[in-house]
């Protein structure tokens, strides 16, 4: 009996070591791109922390605005959510939403049975 016969006539060149290929690079971007979106995202509550209206503040009608006013006097109702998506995103449990203006995407759910 002789050697065992090779499979193979003759090994494949590996290519390019690794760090050396474009495709390491172009990935470690975009994961990079995505990491840095998902932090600096889910720092935002979705409200300026200057901005008195809130999920819970209360507030008064205003033309076709809201502005907040002190919950222990007359109001109109109640923030219930302060979203990007448009009136479609307000729960059931708010009557009514608003924009917040020309340069505020954010749409102000109110709720006006509380």
């Amino acid at each position: 009996m002789g050697a065992p016969a090779n499979p193979l006539p003759s090994s494949l060149w590996p290519g390019r070591p690794v760090f050396l290929r474009t495709g390491i690079w172009a990935t470690a971007a975009i994961l990079a791109v995505a990491a840095t979106g998902v932090a600096t995202g889910s720092k935002s509550s979705g409200a300026a922390p200057s901005d008195p209206r809130r999920v819970g503040m209360c507030v008064q009608r205003v033309g076709s605005q809201f502005a907040p006013v002190d919950c222990s006097g007359p109001h109109f109702g109640k923030v219930v959510l302060i979203t990007f998506g448009g009136g479609s995103m307000c729960p059931y449990s708010a009557d009514y939403y608003a924009r917040g203006g020309a340069n505020d995407l954010r749409t102000y759910c109110v709720d006006s049975d509380v």
